[in-house]
């Protein structure tokens, strides 16, 4: 069991103290922003420890987009595609569920 708490010192400043595993949990949404071809489409906020960043592939194959490649850099996760149809599609597809999510 770990635990954490705060202690304020004469200067305001705030300590916290904790356990290993401490930095597993999640302190704030991760919150990604989401590009077609470079093009931004919206931003993926990963509300539990269980969502992924990846789960925006996973959404779009469920959507029969199969040809298309993520690459994650820092906080941005950028989908490329090649054809052109697919490309707006995808735009489309993930305006929906990046306002949805």
């Amino acid at each position: 069991m770990y635990s954490t708490f705060s202690n304020r010192t004469p200067n305001n400043t705030v300590i916290l103290t904790g356990g290993i595993g401490e930095l597993d949990t999640k302190m704030n949404h991760d919150r990604y922003d989401v590009y077609v071809n470079g093009e931004f489409v919206g931003h993926k906020v990963l509300l539990t420890q269980s969502e992924d960043i990846t789960d925006v592939n996973d959404f779009l194959k469920t959507q029969g987009f199969k040809h298309f490649e993520g690459r994650l850099d820092g906080d941005h996760y950028d989908l490329h595609v090649e054809d052109n149809q697919s490309l707006q599609d995808m735009r489309e597809a993930l305006q929906i569920y990046l306002q949805i999510r």
